[in-house]
């Protein structure tokens, strides 16, 4: 009898232990964010656009949304706190980033990974998801409904399973690829049971379709926005060194390849034999993977679209890696965020470099690899930039003395939401200045018969060239200040 009592109190004492292991993990993870979530919302414009469209949504209490096909759930939750900056904004993302995480270490649980904790603690700071954990977008609100769909999927819930991945199509639509794989792990981990595949599904289906609904019935949803494809250098770029980092991605290919050289059959140390026909575990994995590779592909733009693959990845990793390389892996992809940062020189907003650093000439043009300041740290220097560049918007159109007009291309989001008081419909007004987006016929043509001085931010212009044909230089207009 007092054998029985002892185990069950040793059996408490673990269950306790391993409940406070995984706060600590969580607390690091959330206070690992805090120095980066105050520095505006976001190096992409994307981020300001959805603080713009909450509030949108705030004061009339209509549907919109920031960007096709519409993140219905995200926009919505951000209606709650939009007006309370970016601490509440990107504070909301960071406890979204440290749940993801928390989902993925009970799936690690329940795979009987021997090492739960670093690796949980490899996703957190993997820098496409550390960067997006920091920002007010909904890419992290995705991946934590999708890590949670994976764990009840896991643990044989179905209906969970389903609600929880149609929260993260609501939060992005592409989630809604991790269907395929995620059904197919079910079916086989519940013992092929048809009628648990189907309340997956529905629920999955019907959650989605509630969310989607009124957009749907109000928007052309699929009018998408068509931008000229990048070349390989800035996909492989995206998809292998802004996902990843430098330090990271390397350590995956050294680890991969010392494995494959020590031996031809994999092993098994992850203990697959814990799930039911565990031979269709790995390649539904393999299909999620792909399946989010090739969503990319066809917009290969920003290296958060891979986000969902990398959970992913690192099970995978996991799997077929011996722990020792596995464990190199993960403190590679800990440390990537803070070292060795690449940055293109191309872009409108370059970070501070550091004294450590070397500008190099390649195919796809000028980087920068600087061996002090890492992805996350160069995308803070970014924002902080950012910040400074949409102040001096505002201060130098202050100085304006007659009423002007400044076609503001891609910053409109930025001073939207800075000058919040200010928004008309289309148009921000500051005294005796309007900005806008870009300028078509119509609206040049107005602003020049009620004698407005028209300028434009610097490269700016291009865009009301590329959408309407209208050349602002050829206008009259001039450049607001040199940047």
């Amino acid at each position: 009898m007092t054998g029985k009592n002892d185990d069950s109190s040793v059996t408490l004492i673990k269950s306790k232990f391993t409940v406070f292991q995984i706060i600590i993990i969580a607390a690091i993870i959330l206070l690992s964010r805090l120095p980066y979530i105050s520095a505006g919302y976001g190096s992409d414009v994307d981020a300001w656009r959805v603080v713009a469209v909450a509030r949108d949504m705030t004061e009339t209490g209509d549907f919109v949304y920031s960007r096709v096909p519409g993140h219905p759930l995200h926009e919505l939750i951000c209606t709650l706190f939009w007006d309370k900056g970016p601490l509440w904004m990107n504070g909301s993302t960071a406890l979204m980033s440290t749940l993801a995480s928390v989902f993925f270490l009970l799936v690690l649980k329940k795979l009987s990974f021997k090492n739960i904790y670093l690796p949980a603690l490899a996703l957190a700071f993997t820098p496409a998801i550390f960067i997006n954990s920091v920002n007010a977008l909904e890419h992290i609100w995705a991946l934590a409904f999708i890590m949670g769909s994976i764990y009840f999927v896991m643990d044989n819930k179905p209906i969970a399973a389903g609600i929880f991945l149609g929260l993260a199509d609501g939060c992005r639509l592409p989630s809604i690829l991790m269907v395929i794989p995620l059904a197919v792990i079910l079916y086989y981990n519940s013992g092929q049971n048809f009628k648990g595949l189907l309340k997956f599904v529905l629920s999955a289906g019907i959650v989605t379709l509630i969310l989607f609904l009124p957009l749907f019935l109000k928007f052309d949803l699929f009018n998408i926005y068509k931008a000229s494809y990048p070349g390989i250098t800035y996909i492989a770029f995206r998809m292998f060194l802004a996902t990843w980092g430098l330090i990271g991605f390397i350590a995956i290919i050294i680890a991969c390849v010392i494995e494959l050289a020590g031996r031809i059959k994999p092993r098994r140390d992850s203990a697959s034999h814990i799930l039911k026909n565990h031979r269709y575990f790995d390649p539904s994995l393999m299909v999620g993977i792909v399946l989010f590779a090739v969503s990319f592909l066809l917009f290969p733009h920003k290296a958060a679209y891979l986000i969902p693959a990398v959970p992913m990845v690192l099970i995978l990793l996991g799997r077929f890696l011996k722990p020792r390389l596995y464990n190199i892996v993960c403190v590679s992809l800990v440390v990537s965020p803070f070292f060795m940062g690449i940055n293109r020189m191309d872009l409108e907003v370059l970070p501070e470099f550091s004294k450590y650093s070397l500008k190099y000439k390649t195919v796809g043009g000028e980087i920068v690899l600087d061996f002090l300041k890492g992805p996350v740290l160069s995308e803070h220097s970014k924002r902080l930039k950012q910040l400074e560049y949409v102040n001096r918007i505002i201060f130098e159109s202050g100085l304006l003395a007659n009423k002007s007009v400044v076609a503001v291309g891609e910053a409109f989001p930025l001073i939207d939401v800075t000058l919040v008081q200010n928004h008309r419909d289309s148009v921000i007004v500051n005294g005796n200045v309007m900005y806008e987006y870009a300028l078509d016929r119509t609206k040049l043509n107005y602003y020049l018969e009620n004698r407005y001085d028209i300028y434009y931010l610097p490269g700016e212009e291009v865009i009301s060239l590329s959408l309407y044909g209208v050349d602002l230089k050829s206008a009259g207009a001039k450049s607001l200040f040199i940047w």
